[in-house]
């Protein structure tokens, strides 16, 4: 469960660095409420693992686009801190 603590503490995770020098696309989804079909189907969605990924399947993206992504605004310690600026 080192992969779970890693992304929980906001890194990326120590495990995959060996393979993933330069990081992987991570999509995380919680599935708790989900039964775990070992053949790799779920509800008729193909699960994928980190090795069934092609490399050009992840284009890197401008830093607006990521920005984008975030929230404009977050409260820490009381304060309004703006993310994207």
């Amino acid at each position: 469960m080192k992969i779970l603590s890693d992304l929980v503490d906001g890194y990326f995770p120590s495990v995959l660095k060996g393979k993933y020098p330069d990081g992987v696309f991570l999509e995380v989804r919680d599935r708790t409420n989900e039964q775990y079909d070992a053949s790799g189907e779920n509800n008729g969605e193909r699960i994928s693992t980190f090795g069934s990924q092609k490399n050009d399947e992840f284009k890197p993206q401008s830093a607006e686009e990521f920005l984008n992504k975030l929230p404009k605004n977050v409260i820490k310690n009381g304060k309004v801190v703006k993310i994207r600026d």
